[in-house]
């Protein structure tokens, strides 16, 4: 039987090349960004999944509270993990601190490594990460030996055995005593070089203001719930003055990458919305896929109606029909699953190119085979089970009668049209806000010209050399601004200043500290930054003499004091000669921070240039040389404001493209579903444009009569959309402090869109057949 219906089928196959052709595209680019997206959740899904007791390992967090908002943060104090480890049995402690880039040297090679931590010898102990090549704890507990991943020891050794090898870190030279393993790409916390963990004085006062991250692994015996109570008690009673304006809190391991909020995680952390988002539009995928063939079967419902009767009048029963149509809605979608995972294997180079990541498909493994034959199975059955019943119903008589009580049940299928265009439009409209956002970042005035403005970091090289530094780069060609300074926008210092002394600090009230960034920085960093200064003076227009002590402020200083007049006032005994324009030095999702800037003639730190677009490459080999001048040492590395700032959105833009290329696949496979509904419909109504083209209709008035059954379920999927979307949309939005608003504009053009993809597919279907001779038609009839 089984065999019969497959012959059956793939004869149908030949004879309706069309619409078969039709449901195994959409229902192939449908599964092919299913699997794409699936890799892709799953792959953020996993973080830290590979750690054998991912299941008892927590992180502490602080919550905190200040003028200037909510704060989540990882970092918490060192002294914590000593009273946890010394009071809290059944509670093991792990600590850690990321020690930013350094510049790393052996065998002749250096480079600048971003991933270089401080641990304690409990690291390969606590969590799962792999040993290739010597004792993690011994190497760990020596001050000056070493761990480096395999990464690092062939970037730096080849093939040659790294253990034992001298390796300078910064001005420090340790020795390598362990080589581990790579940490995998899906854990938050990474490394390429482990750095033993710094023995502080604990009777120092300084101590106390030395914060890490804080992983506590709870015994298996123990209720977590109340151990955590027992911490939270020992620390409000033997150090208060830590907890003030904080509550200690907990986040478990797997939740670490997921969680936006959060600050001090050791790799970024993706907001868990996305995800949701992403598996949102894999499964309207789809949805979008089943709701074609469904939408297709049924119209095809009336052509087939005779094959049921005959089915049935030889004595075929209602059950052997649906199984015949779900056989063959199985053996379809089993095609297409096939055909995707092939399209998804040639894809899946260029996503991980893009998205930054390594996703995989692993052949001829258990999770594959499940995956394809589980796949084929619910997209199969889902869209052939109404199908099947549908027309396994027809009676013989009314079947052969040409399936008069067919036409009246459009039910169904109206209601899959519907949420096929709800699922579009909402895609629409999401695409068009999304862009318009990202457009906005990338076009909004920041308080300073970012476009050919690049920063140097000398890492203190040149303490009291920064003036002849400036000035040999000064004299470079398309050099046109050079400043120094001791930080750069969101690298700066933070100022706590007590709110006594703040001249006229009325509006501070409730507050012990005034919080602000400082820069420090000569005389020419407003003009080489493109700074504007709305009110008093810039340090270059007083005497050098008198420049100390003086600083510059932002708008947003001005407002944080509630000071009507800021010129001449003081802060901590630094007196505002000028406001200066707000800028932005960080995400525009940040709400600016109140900034002075402080000027300093012995600013070394950074140096901030300006150059003319003529001719970089040959500036940028000049101010090479310039450097290699003043820190040999050092590799020459720089980079451009503009990049730095496109960095902050990075994930964003990934994210958004990504959005934008499954959204443009939904409308795609809508619109493979709409040529298949306008082709069927405009076939099965011949006889009636014939007729009415005789009597004299006009070839407009016959596309309206084609069209006009989808303008209303067209509307209908927008009323439903647009409050989702509203909803949802604004709170994407609210994640920037700097964002677009809402308007109608942004529906009503959706609803064109849609109204245009609509009615283009319906025209190229029915222009053919519409400008057909009807005499033709009604002389075959």
């Amino acid at each position: 039987m089984f065999r019969n219906y497959v012959t059956l089928i793939l004869r149908k196959f030949k004879t309706e090349r069309f619409f078969s052709l039709l449901n195994i595209l959409g229902l192939s680019i449908g599964v092919t960004a299913f699997i794409l997206i699936g890799s892709f959740v799953q792959y953020h899904l996993s973080f830290d999944d590979f750690h054998v007791d991912k299941d008892r390992i927590q992180m502490m967090t602080s919550r905190s509270q200040n003028q200037y908002g909510e704060r989540l943060s990882g970092y918490s104090n060192l002294v914590i993990g000593d009273l946890i480890k010394e009071s809290i049995p059944g509670v093991e402690v792990y600590q850690t601190i990321g020690a930013g880039e350094s510049l790393i040297s052996a065998n002749g090679n250096s480079f600048y490594e971003e991933e270089v931590i401080y641990s304690d010898p409990s690291l390969f102990s606590f969590f799962s990460f792999g040993m290739i090549e010597g004792n993690p704890r011994q190497a760990l507990s020596d001050q000056n030996r070493v761990i480096i991943t395999e990464r690092i020891a062939k970037r730096l050794f080849g093939s040659k055995n790294a253990i034992g090898e001298e390796l300078k870190i910064e001005k420090k030279t340790y020795l390598i005593a362990a080589i581990a393993q790579n940490p995998p790409e899906n854990s938050h916390i990474t490394f390429g070089v482990v750095l033993p963990w710094i023995e502080y004085d604990r009777t120092s006062p300084d101590f106390w203001r030395k914060n890490c991250l804080n992983y506590l692994k709870f015994d298996k015996n123990l209720e977590m719930a109340s151990s955590q109570r027992a911490i939270t008690e020992l620390l409000e009673n033997k150090i208060p003055q830590h907890l003030e304006g904080r509550d200690i809190g907990y986040t478990a391991l797997k939740d670490i990458h997921l969680n936006g909020e959060l600050e001090a995680s050791l790799k970024p952390s993706l907001d868990k919305r996305y995800v949701y988002l992403f598996m949102t539009i894999a499964i309207f995928l789809l949805m979008i896929a089943s709701f074609n063939y469904v939408n297709l079967a049924t119209a095809l419902s009336v052509k087939r109606a005779k094959e049921v009767g005959l089915r049935k009048t030889l004595g075929a029963s209602r059950g052997q029909i649906v199984n015949y149509y779900l056989t063959e809605s199985l053996l379809i979608t089993f095609v297409a699953v096939v055909l995707a995972f092939a399209i998804a294997e040639r894809m899946l180079p260029i996503f991980n190119d893009f998205l930054k990541i390594n996703l995989e498909l692993h052949y001829f493994s258990s999770q594959f085979f499940i995956l394809t034959i589980g796949l084929s199975l619910l997209l199969g059955i889902m869209s052939g089970i109404y199908p099947a019943f549908y027309l396994s119903r027809f009676s013989p008589l009314n079947a052969f009668r040409g399936g008069k009580d067919i036409k009246s049940k459009g039910r169904f299928k109206k209601v899959a049209v519907i949420s096929q265009f709800f699922i579009t439009q909402s895609l629409i409209i999401g695409t068009i806000i999304i862009q318009s956002q990202l457009n906005y970042l990338q076009t909004k005035d920041l308080g300073y010209e970012r476009e050919q403005l690049l920063y140097l970091n000398t890492h203190g090289e040149i303490r009291g050399k920064g003036e002849l530094m400036k000035a040999e780069l000064l004299t470079i060609s398309g050099v046109n601004d050079v400043s120094m300074s001791f930080g750069i926008l969101d690298h700066s210092s933070t100022l706590v200043i007590p709110i006594s002394a703040v001249e006229d600090n009325e509006n501070l009230d409730g507050y012990s500290h005034l919080i602000l960034q400082n820069i420090g920085a000569d005389k020419d960093f407003v003009q080489a930054m493109g700074m504007k200064i709305i009110a008093g003076n810039n340090f270059d227009q007083l005497e050098f003499s008198n420049n100390k002590r003086k600083v510059l402020i932002t708008e947003t200083t001005v407002r944080k004091l509630g000071w009507e007049e800021p010129l001449g006032k003081s802060i901590s005994g630094m007196m505002v000669i000028g406001v200066v324009k707000d800028f932005h030095y960080k995400s525009l999702k940040d709400e600016l921070f109140p900034t002075v800037i402080q000027f300093r003639s012995s600013a070394s730190t950074y140096a901030n240039l300006k150059i003319s677009s003529a001719n970089t490459k040959e500036v940028l080999k000049q101010i090479g040389a310039v450097w290699d001048q003043f820190i040999p040492e050092r590799p020459f590395e720089y980079e451009f404001y503009d990049d730095k700032y496109d960095k902050y959105y990075r994930s964003e833009s990934r994210l958004a493209t990504l959005f934008y290329i499954f959204a443009g696949l939904s409308i795609t496979i809508s619109l493979l579903g709409l040529v298949g509904l306008s082709t069927f419909s405009v076939q099965q109504r011949m006889n009636e444009i014939s007729i009415r083209k005789v009597l004299g209709a006009t070839f407009k008035s016959i596309l309206f009569m084609l069209s006009k059954g989808y303008l209303g379920l067209i509307l209908i999927g927008f009323v439903l959309a647009v409050p989702i979307l509203y909803y949802f949309m604004n709170q994407w939005l609210d994640n920037f402090k700097y964002r677009i608003e809402l308007s109608p504009t942004v529906f009503v053009l959706a609803i064109v869109l849609t109204l245009a993809f609509t009615m283009s597919t319906v025209v190229f279907r029915s222009w053919r057949i519409a400008k057909q001779n009807p005499v033709d038609t009604l002389r075959n009839d």
